[in-house]
């Protein structure tokens, strides 16, 4: 004879923890007949069933905000047709809980193996905080403490926070190639406008214009993660990671979830460290911006015409002379100069175009 705290019913886990998360999944989507709340009842008389039970809805009210967002309700409707898989782990929220929370296992997942990144931060002792930076025009490479290098470009602030739990580096303005030690239980997390790159040892570039951030990867792999988690990201954390191999870029706009990944041209990319910008069919506008990163002595073009004018070449940071010569030579622009420091680039009608 079935008596309180032996209770059958077709379905019920054997576990007692799988079994608490089973009877919670239903009773939160109101499935349960009477009978089945008589059963339930019953079942939860049993002083190790209520200890499990209240467990598993203390689990539940964590989630519970994350339960109410349009992107969770729709993972919940898409799941409502899923028989979970039961396992034995306490990822069991996953399959035990199943229904209702086949979506919400996936946020729990994703938020237990998703490092916080910005709370760790606040491990760190700010004290120790070391900070780099090159002027305009210069180019530095530090060696950190763990055997990373880190190589800065003109007009560069870097600051870097190891903790035990990860080594933490904020580009806060300008350029930097980072050579990163090797160590797979020491994160290495660069932080660049609204991005994270996240490395254990490999090599990349990372470049902050303003509100873009770029990522180029010279070797290895990376996961480049926001900050801030938009939209179904919020549910799914992972589906707003980005993981790159050698060769690739990533380039993103601090607000915007999109991200475009792409080939990249790493020798183009690094070619700052040897003093040099490398032009493959740029506007001259886009040409001279580059040559203003490193230079007081400012280049200007206002004249639309002029802008868009294609350039090619390979040319010193540091001979900014060199590269107008070769404008003026090719296209019928001269460079006029208008102040102290200041050189503007303006169409010369009168001559021809040298082939």
């Amino acid at each position: 004879m079935m008596t309180k705290s032996t209770v059958m019913i077709k379905g019920l886990p054997n576990d007692t923890q799988e079994a608490a998360d089973w009877w919670l999944a239903r009773r939160a989507l109101g499935t349960l007949t009477t009978r089945d709340e008589a059963a339930f009842q019953a079942w939860l008389s049993h002083p190790t069933h209520a200890e499990a039970y209240a467990a598993a809805s203390e689990l539940f009210d964590d989630l519970g905000a994350l339960a109410a967002e349009p992107e969770m309700l729709q993972l919940r409707k898409e799941a409502l047709g899923v028989v979970p898989e039961v396992r034995s782990n306490r990822m069991r929220v996953a399959a035990s809980i199943g229904l209702m929370f086949i979506a919400g296992a996936a946020v729990f997942g994703a938020i237990s193996a998703r490092p916080d990144y910005a709370s760790n931060r606040s491990e760190t002792n700010l004290a120790t905080t070391k900070r780099y930076e090159t002027r305009l025009g210069e180019r530095r490479k530090v060696s950190l403490d763990d055997g990373s290098v880190v190589s800065m470009n003109t007009d560069t602030i870097v600051e870097v926070a190891f903790s035990k739990h990860r080594r933490d580096i904020r580009l806060l303005r300008g350029e930097a190639l980072f050579e990163v030690a090797h160590n797979t239980a020491w994160p290495f997390v660069v932080t660049a406008g609204d991005r994270h790159v996240v490395a254990v040892g490999t090599a990349f570039n990372v470049r902050l214009n303003g509100d873009k951030v770029k990522v180029v990867l010279v070797e290895g792999k990376v996961l480049v993660e926001p900050l801030q988690l938009k939209g179904i990201e919020r549910v799914l954390p992972q589906l707003g990671a980005e993981q790159l191999v050698a060769g690739e870029q990533l380039t993103a706009t601090t607000g915007v979830s999109d991200v475009k990944v792409e080939t990249a041209d790493v020798k183009r990319s690094i070619s700052w460290q040897e003093g040099q910008v490398v032009f493959r069919d740029d506007a001259l506008s886009a040409a001279v911006a580059e040559f203003n990163r490193y230079s007081d002595a400012r280049i200007l073009i206002n004249d639309p015409k002029v802008a868009d004018l294609r350039v090619s070449g390979i040319f010193r940071v540091d001979h900014p002379q060199n590269f107008l010569e070769a404008v003026t030579g090719f296209y019928p622009v001269e460079a006029r100069r208008t102040s102290a420091g200041t050189t503007e680039l303006v169409w010369r009608e009168s001559k021809d175009i040298k082939k």
